[in-house]
């Protein structure tokens, strides 16, 4: 008897499945993967970012509750943290994002889970807000290599080269006024607004970077 015809049907589809995954699926696995990496590597400053402007509002809350004055140096950290706890977003604000914990150590994790930390700017120590002619530009709180308990000392620039990492670069330091929004400094030691919050620079995003940096306080 004459041999059999091959079914071609079965192996042509078989070579369109392999085509369709290696061209469609494995791709969209990758990017997938991608995205979900670069993802979790900022996260961390993205919460970062809330953590700055709601400890910023925790002190103010402070300050309001206690005659205009701003805490202490040496204990401010335990002086505003229940007023920080109230100062936090919900958590159906913050979405996927994860705020610093206000009994744990204050300051960021860099892409590579290194912990730096947040000082107070000892300048403003029991300082009454009315006696600050600068809100805008006078630092109240900023990021430092290091976490520690009520950490605070005189402001002054850090050097953008030891400044936490984000995808393997230097990001620059987290730093924000006694009023506005945070910022960090980039490697020209300009301010780089971050502005936090439903709306925050009228797209409704949960957070806006500016690109354009706007003059720091030194700059003329």
């Amino acid at each position: 008897m004459p041999p059999r015809p091959k079914n071609k049907t079965a192996m042509i589809v078989w070579i369109v499945i392999g085509v369709f995954f290696g061209c469609c699926i494995l791709p969209i696995g990758l990017v997938t993967g991608l995205g979900f990496w670069g993802f979790s590597k900022v996260k961390s400053f993205a919460g970062c970012m809330f953590a700055y402007q709601d400890v910023q509002r925790g002190v103010l809350k402070y300050a309001g509750e206690h005659g205009g004055k701003l805490p202490k140096a040496e204990t401010w950290q335990d002086d505003v943290r229940e007023s920080y706890r109230a100062s936090m977003r919900p958590k159906r604000e913050m979405g996927p994002f994860e705020e610093m914990a206000p009994d744990g150590d204050w300051g960021c994790k860099d892409s590579n889970g290194v912990m730096s930390g947040m000082a107070f700017n000892s300048d403003l120590s029991g300082k009454k807000l009315d006696d600050i002619k600068d809100q805008v530009s006078t630092i109240m709180l900023f990021e430092t290599e290091h976490p520690a308990k009520n950490q605070h000392e005189k402001y002054q620039p850090r050097d953008f080269a030891n400044s936490p990492l984000m995808f393997g670069s230097h990001r620059g330091w987290m730093e924000v006024a006694v009023s506005g929004p945070p910022w960090m400094t980039d490697k020209s030691g300009r301010h780089v607004p971050l502005n936090t919050g439903p709306g925050a620079g009228g797209g409704g995003s949960p957070f806006d970077v500016q690109v354009k940096p706007n003059p720091g306080p030194d700059d003329k």
